[in-house]
């Protein structure tokens, strides 16, 4: 199951989002599953800027005060790449490793993202959903009010130009699988991190089990792999 457009729900569903909107009308446990999304990629972060202090070989805190002042998730994400190149450079299937690892954390990270960065409204006609609005369409929306281009409150309904089929509805079964993609990458987080202190103790014989543990038991780590190694010519198979 995926969250499915209010096009498809609903599209002519009431909307309510802001500082206007009736308060209260969100399902307790959709935002408890929510916030909990959000608080695992908080997690999965903070393991990948420690381990970024381990490839520079630096004071934790100075790395992560450094990593955390770049405000762009893109810019973060790209620094602790380089750091793991950096440090990985002299061992290509131990690169290609982490950056698969990286690749599958990728998508928790954009869970996270899209609860933390979009805008929540809630509907009466939607009961039992949160619905995620893409800023941009606020933006827009916000325009075209001041052009006199809707005759409505943008704040309690949406503009005519809002593309319905862009905005999601997130029902219980959503959210919970939502957690457990989050889930799996905290422990993909915890994985790889113990597998790199084995690696940076030169002990591989314990290092090499957790790798294979770990593709072993998240389909999408192992997809992330298997891409990489058939991108890289020389791959030695697992």
């Amino acid at each position: 199951m995926s969250p499915q457009p209010l096009g498809r729900v609903k599209p002519d569903a009431e909307l309510h989002f802001g500082p206007l909107a009736p308060a209260g009308e969100f399902d307790p446990e959709l935002c408890r599953l929510a916030t909990y999304v959000i608080s695992l990629w908080s997690y999965s972060e903070a393991v990948l800027l420690r381990m970024a202090s381990s490839f520079l070989k630096s004071e934790q805190r100075i790395v992560v005060d450094m990593l955390k002042a770049v405000k762009s998730t893109d810019g973060r994400r790209a620094a602790i790449r380089a750091a793991g190149e950096h440090r990985l450079a002299n061992s290509p299937d131990d690169l290609r490793f982490f950056m698969a690892a990286l690749d599958a954390l990728a998508y928790a990270e954009g869970l996270r993202h899209r609860f933390a960065h979009h805008v929540w409204a809630s509907s009466r006609d939607v009961p039992g959903g949160i619905i995620l609005v893409d800023p941009r369409l606020v933006e827009r929306a916000v325009a075209a009010e001041a052009e006199g281009a809707t005759e409505k409150n943008w704040r309690s309904t949406g503009a005519p130009h809002f593309d319905r089929m862009e905005v999601m509805v997130y029902r219980i079964q959503d959210l919970k699988e939502d957690v457990s993609e989050a889930l799996d990458a905290a422990m993909i987080a915890d994985g790889l991190d113990e597998w790199y202190g084995f690696i940076a103790l030169d002990a591989r014989d314990l290092a090499t089990p957790i790798r294979d543990l770990l593709l072993e038991q998240y389909p999408r780590l192992r997809r992330a792999f298997d891409k990489r190694s058939q991108s890289t010519p020389g791959t030695v198979a697992v």
